[in-house]
């Protein structure tokens, strides 16, 4: 059992209190579980002064009648919190208690990747405690408030300028691309005995997270002006210097039609640079750029790598978590209301993990003159008519196959009529 230097998860139980550190302890007569002002005292003595997460196995209390309001927060026995729900923050005196009622939590389905199907209190403290050990922050309510507040976590200096812009709204009609969820219009056959390979890429929108420079700061707009690369934002561009070719392979969101229809469309600085490369050259229209990239993400993303590779032990539960708190981090950060909102870092990273993908798609393409049939996201679908070249080994050599986030991993081959079926293709 993996041991911490002081606890970081508590569950607390009719049969005892079970620590991460896989220590147990009968409950005291003395403590009921559903006296949350005594809890939390003895919270502050478990996490001192620092930050740790608590779950109960009783009923939340009553919220209308829970604590007492003291300007915009509310307060139990100086714990201040915004809103009592199934997880709750608590905050005194620097000591950081996350809180969560297992029966609320279990009945509203907000055990989330890392608790659901645990096998009872101590696996439940093992899983939050490791959790927190891979992660760098405590769990709280999702997958992806985790990852916020573990991306936040990276930037603790209090001085003007040391810290991020963590909120700024984009123009309105301004997006990324998004995932690219595409098919060719030639679909292969039925019955023809092809084989289909499908690749699916490695964490990709971690390698994203790991690679994108971003706008420390807000966008700023810069009008008609040369694309520069280093420059991370919006460009709007003039898709009459386009290839038809490639404006086909753009998805174009609703927000962005009436732009089309006039002969331009927005798109980020990774996707502005892909498209350079691919037509030769860009017609700048309009700009919202920051001249301050920074690669925000990267630290927090080596650490998750690092835990992703096993260098940190043995896969579990806690792992899968993981994976889903980098993914919906993407695009958590783009959600108003949160710790961050900056649409822009969410689509710079999901249209960096986009373009990369693609990029190798086009060495295939450019190489042999084979693309492929369907992409869904991350994964990318080819047909083999053959047993002639380009085949599997090719493909993998091409594409670039490995273990690293952002490489393929080759999942499969099926039959052409078991791709059909799996796309709902008519027979």
């Amino acid at each position: 059992m993996r041991s911490y230097p002081t606890p970081q998860a508590v569950v607390l139980a009719d049969d005892g209190v079970f620590y991460d550190t896989g220590k147990h302890l009968p409950l005291s007569p003395r403590l009921k579980l559903d006296d949350t002002a005594a809890v939390l005292a003895g919270a502050a003595q478990i996490f001192r002064n620092g930050e740790g997460v608590i779950v109960i196995d009783t009923a939340m209390p009553n919220p209308t009648t829970f604590g007492s309001l003291t300007g915009s927060k509310r307060q139990l026995d100086g714990w201040t919190f915004t809103e009592l729900r199934p997880w709750t923050t608590f905050t005194r005196d620097g000591v950081v208690v996350h809180m969560g009622w297992l029966p609320d939590l279990t009945e509203k389905r907000l055990l989330g990747a890392l608790l659901d199907g645990h096998n009872g209190p101590a696996d439940m403290a093992t899983r939050l405690g490791r959790y927190a050990m891979l992660i760098g922050v405590p769990w709280r309510y999702t997958a992806g408030v985790s990852g916020c507040a573990a991306l936040r976590a990276r930037f603790t200096d209090p001085k003007p300028g040391s810290q991020p812009l963590w909120r700024h709204k984009l123009p309105t009609g301004i997006r990324g691309a998004g995932p690219l969820i595409w098919r060719a219009k030639m679909q292969p056959a039925a019955g023809t005995g092809a084989i289909v390979h499908c690749w699916d890429i490695n964490a990709m929108y971690l390698a994203g997270i790991r690679n994108a420079q971003v706008a420390w700061g807000p966008l700023v707009h810069a009008g008609s002006i040369l694309f520069d690369q280093r420059f991370p934002g919006f460009w709007e561009v003039s898709t009459g210097s386009l290839p038809p070719t490639l404006l086909d392979g753009i998805d174009r969101p609703p927000a962005a039609l009436d732009r089309m229809r006039k002969g331009s469309l927005w798109v980020s600085t990774p996707t502005a640079k892909y498209m350079g490369e691919r037509a030769g050259s860009l017609d700048i229209l309009d700009a919202y750029v920051s001249e301050n990239p920074q690669a925000i993400g990267r630290s927090l993303a080596e650490r998750w790598i690092c835990a992703r590779n096993g260098d940190m032990g043995a896969p579990g539960p806690a792992e899968f978590a993981l994976k889903r708190t980098y993914a919906e981090l993407v695009g958590m950060v783009a959600r108003p209301g949160g710790s961050i909102d900056r649409a822009d870092w969410s689509a710079t990273w999901m249209d960096l993990a986009r373009v990369n993908m693609l990029r190798r798609t086009d060495r295939v393409g450019d190489r042999f003159g084979l693309w492929p049939v369907a992409v869904q996201t991350d994964a990318v679908y080819y047909v083999q008519p053959s047993d002639t070249d380009p085949g599997r080994v090719v493909l993998a050599e091409v594409l670039g196959e490995g273990t690293a986030p952002g490489l393929f991993k080759y999942q499969g081959a099926m039959t052409v009529d078991a791709y059909r079926e799996k796309f709902g293709l008519a027979a």
